[in-house]
């Protein structure tokens, strides 16, 4: 199945119908598909060496849920500032684990840093 598909003239996502989610949630909103993320995550990984560490930039999307979901099947994160550090960390990334933290001079001119 594919994740958004047409049936009756009623969009779907995931099998749920478009105009159900509407209904109990405030539009607009965003919606994601967890199989397809964990799909294109793990085709994207799986030619690579154990060793490489694919991370995610905390920038493109700081959704808590999302960056869990992303966490969860192994990528580290990309982050620059303290908040995108302190989301990563919520999310379950872990420095000494699976997860790299990117420093870069910030425009205070202050680094974050991991061990």
């Amino acid at each position: 199945m594919k994740s958004l598909e047409y049936k009756n003239d009623n969009l779907f996502f995931d099998g749920i119908a478009i105009e159900d989610i509407a209904k109990n949630i405030k539009t607009p909103f965003y919606i994601y598909s967890e199989d397809s993320i964990k799909k294109n995550i793990k085709d994207y990984i799986s030619d690579a060496s154990q060793k490489t560490l694919f991370c995610y930039s905390v920038k493109a999307n700081s959704n808590l849920s999302l960056l869990k979901l992303i966490a969860s099947q192994g990528m580290g994160f990309d982050v620059v500032s303290k908040g995108e550090l302190h989301r990563a960390i919520k999310a379950g990334a872990n420095s000494k684990t699976n997860s790299l933290f990117r420093s870069r001079k910030n425009k205070r001119g202050n680094c974050i840093c991991s061990e």
